[in-house]
């Protein structure tokens, strides 16, 4: 799903960050902007109590996702290898789950170890992750 406008997709997001405080879930935030101006738009969304409880962690996007060493090519194994035990850890803390709002630049999977369902999930900009990322354990 893309997005008309930068309004547009912060309202979806904010929307979509609540539905998963409600539901007691970790959220990742990670768009192409500094950690400063993450943390900025989600105080501005109304969400500042809950990146200071660090129920949301925000990362630039390109610290996201997990390179192949050397290169600009996301190593989709290594990245779902990561949200794997970020899940689990956020299920051990007690968290119903981990959800992400990620926006940024494409990135291009290395096709040879890429399992079809990871290239697709870190092939495409502007649409909602909601797998789950290394990021979502409270290290604001």
């Amino acid at each position: 799903m893309g997005y008309r406008d930068e309004s547009e997709f912060l309202a979806r997001a904010a929307e979509y960050i609540a539905d998963g405080l409600a539901l007691n879930q970790r959220i990742l935030y990670a768009r192409d902007r500094s950690r400063a101006a993450l943390h900025t738009e989600l105080l501005e969304m109304g969400f500042g109590s809950a990146v200071r409880s660090r129920q949301i962690s925000v990362t630039p996007v390109a610290e996201h996702y997990v390179f192949v060493a050397g290169t600009d090519v996301v190593d989709p194994e290594a990245t779902v290898a990561a949200g794997v035990a970020a899940m689990e850890y956020v299920v051990a803390m007690g968290c119903s789950g981990c959800r992400a709002v990620v926006d940024g630049p494409c990135w291009r999977a290395h096709r040879s170890s890429a399992p079809r369902s990871a290239a697709w999930s870190i092939s495409s900009t502007r649409k909602w992750r909601c797998c789950p990322s290394r990021r979502c354990a409270p290290t604001t």
